[in-house]
């Protein structure tokens, strides 16, 4: 699998996974409410209402032996 092949795959997992949920958020009606809860590495947690969206993102964590400000310098260079 190449890297564009993967990625279009990874975003079809995405809209897969998001439309599961919303069709989950939107199957509770006046006598069954329906939460689904998101919970942050960092312990905050927060609901998803009913039609969210999931955002692809990639994260690029620099070089360990850099620091930060190096790495960010370059970065805007």
């Amino acid at each position: 699998m190449n890297i564009f092949s993967a990625l279009f795959y990874n975003d079809q997992l995405l809209k897969r996974a998001e439309n599961t949920i919303n069709e989950f958020l939107k199957s509770g009606n006046k006598n069954h409410t329906v939460y689904c809860r998101v919970e942050n590495p960092d312990g905050t947690m927060f609901d998803l209402q009913p039609g969210f969206k999931l955002v692809p993102m990639q994260f690029i964590f620099p070089d360990k032996k850099k620091s930060v400000e190096e790495w960010s310098s370059e970065e805007n260079a």
